[in-house]
């Protein structure tokens, strides 16, 4: 439930509001580490580096995972 509210207040405006077509970026076997990454390296995505904690990463990873298919 955490990794849905905040997929969709921080990832669907650019990844759509179900990541279940794994499109723009989302898609199965993303981790926290993957979307850690992203905020260094895409630049719209940077500034979620210093309001989202590596446990939210977990939870919107997680999320993901549930949705995307294989």
């Amino acid at each position: 439930m955490r990794g849905a509210a905040l997929y969709k207040s921080y990832c669907s405006g650019c990844h759509g509001d179900d990541p279940e077509d794994g499109t723009q970026g989302v898609y199965k076997g993303l981790t926290a580490e993957v979307i850690e990454a992203a905020y260094r390296r895409v630049e719209s995505m940077r500034l979620l580096a210093s309001v989202l904690n590596a446990a939210n990463d977990a939870d919107i990873a997680a999320f993901i995972e549930s949705r995307v298919r294989p």
